[in-house]
C-alpha cells in the first residue's frame, strides 16, 4: 500500500500554510476564498485523479498534514468527494473520503 503525505497546497491551490500564517489577515483570507469561493478550490496536481483512483481501489492512503483549521479540510474533502462520485457508487466514495483520505493539524509554536 502506497501513503502519501501532503500539504494541502501542495494539492489544492490554497497558499501555503507555513508562508500565510506569517500575517494573521492573510491566513484569514485564503481560509475564507478557499471556503467561500468555488473558483478558488481547484486541484494544482494535475497527476492527483491518478491518486485518487488507487485510493479508491485501496491501493493507496492520503495524509494530509497542515496547520489550517479543520473546517479548510472538511471543504477539501467535500471537493474530493463530488470527484470521486463521478467513478463509484455513494458507499464507496463515503468510506473512500472518510477512511482513506486523513488530515493531522500541526500547530504552530510561536
Amino acid at each position: 500500500m502506497i501513503v502519501v503525505v501532503s500539504n494541502l497546497s501542495e494539492v489544492f491551490s490554497i497558499a501555503n500554510y507555513w508562508f500565510a500564517s506569517k500575517e494573521d489577515h492573510l491566513l484569514k483570507t485564503e481560509c475564507i476564498k478557499f471556503m467561500v469561493n468555488p473558483g478558488y478550490a481547484q486541484l494544482k496536481d494535475k497527476h492527483f485523479p491518478s491518486l485518487l483512483a488507487l485510493i479508491a481501489i485501496d491501493e493507496a492512503k492520503l495524509i494530509f498534514v497542515d496547520g489550517y483549521h479543520q473546517n479548510v479540510f472538511y471543504r477539501c474533502q467535500q471537493f474530493l468527494h463530488s470527484m470521486v462520485s463521478y467513478m463509484l457508487p455513494k458507499k464507496l466514495v463515503d468510506e473512500t473520503v472518510k477512511y482513506r483520505i486523513k488530515y493531522r493539524k500541526l500547530i504552530k509554536i510561536m
